[in-house]
C-alpha cells in the first residue's frame, strides 16, 4: 500500500543521504592520509585519532585499485591465482575482501577514481528495507518502521556500510535467510528455499567462515 511505502521511502532516503555524506567525508580523509604529517601538524593532530577507523578502508581502496588494473588487463595473461599475491596489500590474501572486488569492477568500468567509493552506500542502504521486511514478518508495521529508522541513522551502521561493504552484505544475508526460513515454515513454498540459498551465496562472498555453522543451524530449523 502507498501509505505504507511512503514512510519507508523517506527513511531509506534519509539513510542514503547520510551514507553519501559520510562517503564524501571518507574521500576527503583518504586524501588527507597522503599528506606529510610534518607539513600539516595541526590538521594531522585533529584527524590522527580516527586513523584506525580508516586504516582497513584505505587498504581496501588500494586493493581495489590494483584489482581494477587486473580487470583492465594491466597484468597481461597472468592467471588470477598468481596475480592475487601482487594485488593484495603486503601480499596478504586475507586482505582481499568483497569491497576490493567491487571497487575493482567499478574502476574497470568507470575508470580509476575515489568517487567509485560512492558505490558502497548503494550496497549499504539495502539493509534498511531488509530490516523492515524481516521485522514486519515477526512483529508489525510500526515496529518494522522503528527498526528501519534506527538502522538508517545509527552512526555505527552508517560507518560500517560505507567503509566495510562485506559486513553490510553479511548482515543482509542473515536477514534474507531468517526471512526465508520464517516464510517457508508458514507457507511451505519451495521458492523460499531459493531465497535462502541466495543468502548463503551472499554469506559465502562476504563472511565465508560463518557459512557452515549457519547452514547447519538453518537446516535444523527447516526440518522443525
Amino acid at each position: 500500500p502507498l501509505e505504507e511505502r511512503r514512510p519507508l521511502s523517506k527513511i531509506i532516503l534519509i539513510g542514503f543521504v547520510l551514507r553519501i555524506c559520510f562517503s564524501l567525508i571518507s574521500i576527503v580523509y583518504i586524501q588527507i592520509m597522503y599528506f606529510e604529517p610534518s607539513d600539516y601538524p595541526f590538521l594531522m593532530k585533529i584527524v590522527g585519532h580516527s586513523a584506525q577507523l580508516f586504516r582497513d578502508f584505505h587498504r581496501e581502496i588500494l586493493n581495489g585499485t590494483k584489482m581494477g588494473e587486473y580487470f583492465s588487463g594491466h597484468y597481461g595473461s597472468l592467471a588470477y591465482t598468481d596475480a592475487r599475491h601482487l594485488i593484495a596489500h603486503e601480499g596478504r590474501l586475507t586482505y582481499l575482501h568483497l569491497g576490493a572486488y567491487v571497487q575493482g569492477m567499478a574502476h574497470a568500468f568507470f575508470g580509476q577514481s575515489l568517487l567509485n567509493i560512492l558505490i558502497f552506500p548503494i550496497f549499504g542502504i539495502w539493509l534498511v528495507p531488509f530490516v523492515y521486511i524481516f521485522t514486519k514478518e515477526i512483529f508489525n508495521q510500526w515496529i518494522a518502521l522503528f527498526s528501519a529508522s534506527l538502522i538508517s541513522i545509527i552512526p555505527s551502521f552508517i560507518i560500517w556500510s560505507v567503509i566495510n561493504v562485506r559486513m553490510t552484505v553479511a548482515i543482509a544475508a542473515f536477514l534474507i535467510a531468517g526471512w526465508s526460513i520464517i516464510r517457508f515454515l508458514k507457507k511451505q513454498n519451495p521458492i523460499y528455499i531459493i531465497s535462502f540459498l541466495f543468502s548463503l551465496l551472499l554469506l559465502d562472498l562476504s563472511k565465508e567462515k560463518f557459512i557452515f555453522p549457519f547452514a547447519a543451524i538453518s537446516l535444523f530449523l527447516f526440518i522443525l
